[in-house]
């Protein structure tokens, strides 16, 4: 039986301090039946250091430039740069379970129109107080697309992400995708760990705003 190719991409951007963690999540995965592949991005931070996380990790794959070209840009360069079944991105600061890509991929192996297959959250913060947080809100998917995992095949399809959008790029591709091959799959199971920041978080930015408020009018006949 071939193994099923998993790429879970983390995109870096100013957020070294939490980068170990999340890479080590992702190569902490269960690998049975599966061939992942953790690629970092970094999307122009200068203070990555690659040859310390190639020394630490030495299995990751890394893409590195000097200037900062956005989420969308930096998750596309991972998607294309090799061949997967399966595709999901973690934000630097947030981190899986180790369990997470076995259990996904499972069911996207045994439901082949499935595009894409996705969970709950734990909202954790720097006082390591946790909230749960249900992706069964429809809101709270679209604008938080980390820990999401897609058929790549069904990604590429759709070109994978719009480089001209600099924030809120999850919203646009769920809604780009269902409009093609349905809506995705829901799995009650928080195996992802969001981190939030008390301040300065893209989540809270005028600049996620105006293009969260762009795209809901946008898409306004779907929502």
């Amino acid at each position: 039986m071939e193994l099923k190719k998993i790429i879970l991409c983390i995109t870096n951007y100013k957020k070294e301090k939490f980068l170990d963690r999340a890479i080590r999540s992702c190569e902490s995965q269960i690998p049975n039946g599966l061939e992942i592949k953790t690629i970092v991005v970094n999307d122009g931070s200068k203070k990555f250091n690659k040859k310390a996380f190639l020394k630490e990790f030495p299995n990751i794959k890394i893409i590195d430039y000097k200037k900062n070209k956005g989420v969308s840009y930096a998750s596309n360069k991972a998607l294309y740069s090799m061949d997967s079944d399966y595709y999901m991105r973690v934000d630097a600061d947030d981190y899986i379970s180790m369990k997470t890509c076995i259990l996904l991929s499972s069911i996207l192996n045994e439901n082949k129109k499935i595009p894409f297959i996705y969970g709950d959250m734990l909202q954790i913060d720097k006082n390591f107080d946790i909230k749960k947080i249900s992706r069964s809100n429809r809101n709270f998917l679209l604008e938080h697309g980390a820990g999401i995992m897609f058929r790549t095949k069904f990604l590429k399809s759709i070109k994978g992400y719009d480089k001209k959008i600099k924030n809120c790029e999850d919203f646009d591709l769920i809604l780009r995708l269902e409009k093609k091959f349905g809506k995705g799959f829901y799995l009650p199971i928080p195996y992802y760990k969001y981190y939030k920041q008390s301040s300065k978080h893209l989540s809270d930015s005028k600049n996620r705003n105006y293009y969260l408020n762009k795209l809901k009018k946008k898409y306004f006949n779907y929502i």
